[in-house]
């Protein structure tokens, strides 16, 4: 003879004789969601340059000004993100490493905005801006890169996952996706309130950065983080020339794609300080 199970439904919520198996059900429930997300573990109190071998960790989104949701992903090494919750359409700028972290972002993105996705925009090719983009295609979101983007996602997919594969034990290889659509210098967003600009390669052949108008922050990708990280793409000749090109533009914030997320203009000197340093150094 099976066991009776209390079914919750809302006439058992509001039932006396059945309300402490609702409540204690909801406890085990609501805490088994807690420690399956990895949200009691406050990932954001560690040190950013050092990997964690994780794919379940909470996303932490918050609203910086205007429209824009800064989105920091903790697993495997930091990376930061972004969310433009527009009423007329939400765009996502990289898909973060896992399934499981764009899965966090396009519901961050409905949750703040009532607009269609018009797409996820990616910043450069390495897989830590691209990891998450079989969850964009599964939804419908378009795919928008830079032109060489999908030629260089197509010739190094493999080579990015078995790196990973070998590297973290929680690493789940995902099929590669092509973009949709692609621009060859720059592609204007919502009436021009967003612009992506592609700029000299510097940290990836097609890296490209993203300047909101209306809020003046700029969004670096990969190509902005201080100290660099994750730079086997990396052409140390041309950053320089990145640089310059980058500091003629108006902005006065900037969401770097490692490490501490808010920054100001003064990380292009650091940036420029680190590049000279390290081209000082002899090859090994």
């Amino acid at each position: 003879m099976q066991p009776e199970r209390t079914v919750l439904t809302r006439a058992n919520l509001s039932n006396p004789a059945l309300a402490p198996a609702v409540r204690a059900a909801l406890l085990l429930f609501f805490l088994a969601a807690i420690v399956g997300s990895g949200a009691c573990l406050r990932p954001w109190i560690r040190d950013n340059a050092v990997p964690l071998d994780r794919n379940d960790l909470p996303l932490r989104v918050e609203k910086l000004r205007g429209f824009i949701f800064v989105v920091e992903d903790y697993n495997y090494w930091k990376t930061n993100q972004v969310i433009y919750a527009h009423p007329e359409g939400v765009y996502f700028f990289d898909a973060t490493w896992t399934y499981k972290g764009a899965r966090q972002m396009i519901w961050k993105g409905a949750a703040n905005s009532y607009a269609d996705f018009r797409g996820v925009v990616l910043t450069g090719f390495p897989l830590h801006r691209t990891g998450g983009l079989s969850t964009f295609r599964g939804q419908g979101v378009r795919i928008i890169a830079q032109r060489r983007t999908g030629s260089l996602l197509r010739s190094h997919w493999a080579n990015m996952q078995a790196e990973m594969s070998a590297s973290f034990d929680t690493w789940r290889p995902l099929p590669f996706q092509p973009p949709d659509g692609v621009f060859d210098e720059q592609a204007e967003l919502l009436g021009g309130r967003v612009r992506v600009l592609h700029m000299p390669p510097a940290y990836s052949p097609d890296n490209s950065v993203v300047l909101f108008t209306e809020e003046r922050v700029l969004y670096g990708g990969s190509l902005l983080s201080s100290p660099l990280m994750l730079t086997d793409f990396a052409d140390l000749s041309h950053y320089e020339a990145a640089l310059d090109r980058i500091a003629e533009l108006e902005f006065d914030t900037v969401i770097a794609g490692h490490g501490g997320a808010i920054r100001d203009r003064s990380i292009l000197d650091e940036i420029r300080t680190e590049v000279r340093l390290k081209r000082q150094k002899p090859a090994k």
